[in-house]
């Protein structure tokens, strides 16, 4: 069960496993960060999530460059780090 306003953990991984599948193909970058965040909330380890980001960027009929992926999931995981270290 989770409180008012806040998505369980299960909705969280189904949101972003369903995302996965269906990449939207305009907002890329917000989205694929977006879906860096979740992942790493779920604890998903870095090469996973250059995997599963990469299968589905593939996908896409505009996919972002393989360099662009990359430190997009390299700068919002050094940002989720710094959080962590700085809220403990």
């Amino acid at each position: 069960m989770s409180k008012a306003g806040h998505q369980s953990w299960q909705d969280i991984t189904n949101h972003a496993l369903t995302s996965l599948i269906n990449p939207p193909e305009s907002n890329r970058h917000t989205y694929y960060s977006s879906l860096v965040g979740s992942l790493l909330f779920m604890k998903v380890n870095q090469p996973v999530i250059q995997k599963l980001l990469s299968w589905s960027n593939e996908h896409l009929d505009n996919p972002l460059a393989k360099d662009e992926l990359e430190r997009t999931i390299k700068s919002v995981s050094r940002t989720a780090e710094r959080r962590q270290q700085i809220n403990g």
